[in-house]
């Protein structure tokens, strides 16, 4: 209690040299800043902390709470509270800044937190998917993008058209499209999806439209007969070709061959049965 009171007398110090300009209209938005601007600190954040939960309040509203209990919070030395509505402002208005004459603190909690956020202000991304008939329903997905992890949103999902009542759907979480199927529309019915990112609250901070005839789904072609694939010639390459027949010269050269084979062989044998000379086998002296 000591430390909120120290940061409202900073705060009273540094507020009463420049007041911020205003950004909103609310009765409880020009509350708080008038309450901020007097170092009233206390009933700021209650003033502020009213406009977040009318339902009423507008984006513009909402940017401004935001923006002042972040710097509010920063100057308390609370960076997780601090941090926290920064994310918040952030998501909704990238170019926001803190108010002028706030604390270093505060701006130092913005370009921290700014940094930090890589996917873009929030919105809602919303699209038809193809359908496979005419008869099918019309799939739609939607969503949020940029939108802050820890705040407790809801993305809500509603397609009418003139030939089907409007239908809504609605999930609570944020971490994974919304798909619905619209009732099966004829063709030439003009089809209209609206998605919304909704606070627990009720506040819309942002929203997305799209809208689009039932066509008719283009002609299947007729199959084309396939044209006979011409006949194929396949050439061998020499080392795939046939063995031929031994030509006429190398059969007599290996007959010629196996003939001398023979006659060497038979004389051979000759010679080995011949009997012994005495006079071959005696040594001879000169």
């Amino acid at each position: 209690m000591l430390l909120r009171y120290a940061c409202a007398g900073v705060l009273a110090a540094v507020f009463t040299l420049a007041a911020p300009a205003a950004r909103a209209q609310s009765v409880d938005v020009r509350a708080g800043r008038d309450e901020f601007e007097q170092a009233r600190f206390e009933r700021a954040v209650s003033s502020f902390s009213r406009v977040l939960a009318d339902p009423a309040a507008s984006r513009a509203d909402v940017v401004e709470a935001h923006r002042y209990l972040m710097t509010i919070r920063a100057a308390e030395g609370d960076q997780p509270g601090a941090s926290a509505h920064a994310n918040f402002a952030l998501a909704l208005d990238p170019s926001v800044t803190a108010p002028s004459g706030a604390p270093l603190a505060a701006a130092q909690t913005l370009d921290r937190i700014r940094a930090l956020r890589t996917r873009g202000p929030m919105r809602v991304q919303l699209r038809f998917e193809a359908r496979s008939t005419e008869q099918q329903p019309v799939p739609v997905a939607a969503e949020a993008v940029g939108a802050p992890a820890e705040a407790s949103l809801r993305l809500r999902l509603r397609c009418r058209s003139n030939t089907v009542a409007s239908v809504s759907v609605e999930q609570d979480s944020l971490a994974h499209a919304l798909r619905f199927d619209v009732p099966p529309a004829p063709v030439g019915a003009l089809l209209h999806c609206e998605a919304s990112i909704v606070t627990a609250e009720g506040q819309i901070l942002e929203r997305a439209t799209i809208e689009d005839r039932v066509r008719p789904r283009p002609p299947v072609a007729a199959a084309v007969p396939l044209a006979p694939a011409p006949s194929a010639r396949i050439a061998l390459t020499p080392a795939h070709q046939p063995a031929r027949a031994p030509s006429a010269a190398v059969w007599g050269a290996i007959g010629v061959g196996a003939a001398a084979l023979i006659v060497g062989a038979i004389v051979i044998g000759f010679v080995a049965g011949l009997p012994n000379d005495p006079y071959i086998d005696a040594p001879r002296f000169p």
